[in-house]
Parts: structure tokens; sequence; C-alpha cells
């Protein structure tokens, strides 16, 4: 049986709005952004005309941002089988208002923007400083000697002081624990912390996990359906993402023995160490992992040893209970009906 193909949709673009002739025959479209195909996408019929509004499904950021927008027919096997795509770029314009940020600094003095997400205060830079809190020297070192430390250790895996700006220096789990290497007042997130910036990025996914005792050995990534990781990574780089709370997520890489995946490879990936150990295996720490071409945030575990990128955030302001006095009790008189 040759199924009959459908005609191609004839694309217009209004604003933010993508439309095209409806076809009777379709049985629906799919509607892709930017390659990720959006579930359910909310198609309007009026008189014989669909239409998609992208900005019903991307934030508006401070900038324009363009978007690739594909759009298919969709067959019903048995007489009619999809229709080749048909694509169109739309710009949801930007607000032209940055995300507000303060700076901070490290003992080495960079400065980093940092950013609040929540109820919580998030730099948006990954670290790049040589030294912990107390002023101490974190090693440096590379190659085999660099997986031989079982303390802190970090390594400088580019060539170029403008590529360690861009990305931050790769630091195994030790230096992410044994001291705090974040600026003054801020602190390497944990498990709980990190759970926290996902459920309110994604407050509507199911499958983000709870517990500590639930993080998987290895990498399972999370929130696809609602874009979680894509929200949380940088478009720079050509990382892919939208950053839609200025959080800025940049493909520092992984490092054993020599840099891999890094922000110069094909498959870009930031990895990011959590202040915990595997609820498994003393040998690995936990981690998130995001990656170019996958819309969700991995949980999951690595050896120690490895080197990762880290962020760090605000600590949380001392609690402080306020006791209100109460009133006293009114002593009521009755006259009457008073």
């Amino acid at each position: 049986i040759v199924l009959e193909q459908l005609a191609v949709p004839q694309l217009m673009v209004s604003g933010t709005i993508v439309s095209w002739s409806a076809d009777g025959h379709a049985s629906g479209y799919e509607v892709s952004i930017d390659g990720i195909v959006i579930s359910d996408p909310e198609i309007t019929m009026t008189q014989g005309i669909c239409s998609f509004d992208v900005a019903s499904v991307r934030n508006t950021q401070s900038d324009d941002r363009k978007y690739s927008i594909r759009i298919v027919a969709l067959g019903d096997g048995v007489a009619y089988k999809n229709s080749e795509s048909s694509s169109v770029e739309v710009t949801i314009p930007g607000t032209g208002v940055e995300f507000p940020k303060e700076y901070v600094y490290d003992k080495d003095g960079n400065k980093y923007s940092v950013v609040a997400i929540g109820s919580q205060t998030w730099m948006c830079e990954n670290l790049r400083t040589t030294k912990f809190a107390d002023g101490t020297e974190i090693p440096s070192a590379s190659g085999n000697d660099f997986k031989a430390y079982t303390s802190a250790a970090y390594v400088n895996p580019y060539s170029t002081a403008e590529d360690v700006e861009k990305f931050g220096l790769l630091y195994n789990w030790y230096a992410a624990t044994e001291k705090n290497p974040c600026p003054e007042g801020y602190h390497i997130p944990t498990e709980a912390d990190m759970l926290v910036l996902e459920k309110y990025i994604a407050p509507e996914a199911a499958d983000l996990g709870d517990e500590l005792a639930d993080v998987p050995e290895t990498a399972v990534f999370r929130g696809d359906a609602y874009k979680l990781g894509l929200k949380m990574m940088s478009s720079a780089y050509d990382f892919g993402g939208t950053d839609d709370y200025g959080l800025s997520l940049v493909p520092g890489g992984i490092y054993a023995t020599s840099l891999s995946k890094d922000a110069s490879a094909s498959t870009k990936i930031c990895v990011l160490w959590m202040a915990n150990e595997s609820p498994t295996n003393t040998s690995k720490g936990v981690r998130r992992m995001f990656q170019n071409g996958r819309p969700g945030s991995a949980r999951g575990c690595d050896s120690k040893v490895k080197g990762q990128s880290l962020r760090c955030m605000r600590d949380n302001p001392d609690y402080v209970e306020i006791v209100l006095e109460q009133l006293a009790v009114p002593q009521l008189m009755v006259s009457g009906t008073i």
C-alpha cells in the first residue's frame, strides 16, 4: 500500500504567531522549537487557518530571542503519511530589562555576577578561584597527577585566560567539600539546594525526585517535558539553552586525565558538583549534568577524582524569631443591649 504524502504546510509569521492553512487530511501537527518537539502544542483553528503562538511556550528575555520553528502535518498512517517539514524563524522581542544582578569576589579577587531565583541567590558564572575562602591554596595538577589526588585539587584545562574567564576552572569533589572555595557568604549547593531550584523552575515536573537517598548512580535526565535544563543553560558558546532565569550555565566540560566534552567539542556539557557524597558509593560524589541537545537536567553521581565545574549559592540568612506581644484580653461590661 502506497500512502499519499500530505502537502508541506505553508507557514506565515505575524509577530510571535506562526500560521498555516489547515489540511483536512491531517490527523494533527507536530511543532518543534530549535529541534525540540513540543508536547501537546496549543494550536488554534479559525476559518481554516491553524495558528501557534511561540510566546505561549517561550518566556520573554531581556534581549530579542530568535527561534527556529518546524511544523509537520501528521498523516493517519492508513491513507496518508506525514508531510515534509516546513520551517520559519520567529523572534520574541526582549523586554530590554536585564536580570537584576549583584557582584561577589573570591579570594583571588575574581568578580562574579549573582542573580536571585525564587528564594535563592546563585552565582551566574563558574568558579575560577585557586584559593579556599580562608585564603589557603587549592593544589593544582593535570593528567594522571590530577586523577591521583584524593584531596582537594583543581585543573586548568584551557590554553587561554579568556577561556578560563568564560568556563571557569575544574575541581575534584574534594575541593568542593574539604573547605569552602566560594566567596564569603556563599557555599557549594547541596542536593537539597539544587532540588529547590529545579522545582522552582519546573514546578509541574513529577520526575525530579526528592531525597538524597533517591540519587541514582548513573545520570538520569529529568524534567525533559518542561525544558528544565534548557531554562538553566546559556545560549552562548552554542550550548543551546534559553537561560530563562539568568543562571547562564556554560559548557565547562569534564576532566579525568584530559578535558573531554568541553566548549569546543561537538558534545558540550556542564557538570556541577553537589556537596554530597553518593548515598551508595563512597568513592563518588553527587553531580548535575546539562548537555547540548538534551532539554532536561541529569541527576547522578561520578568519581570524586574527576574535574567538574562549581557554582556557588548564597547562604541562607540566620533565622530570627520575632515574638509578638499579646494584647490584653478585653474586659467586657453589659448595659442593656450594649
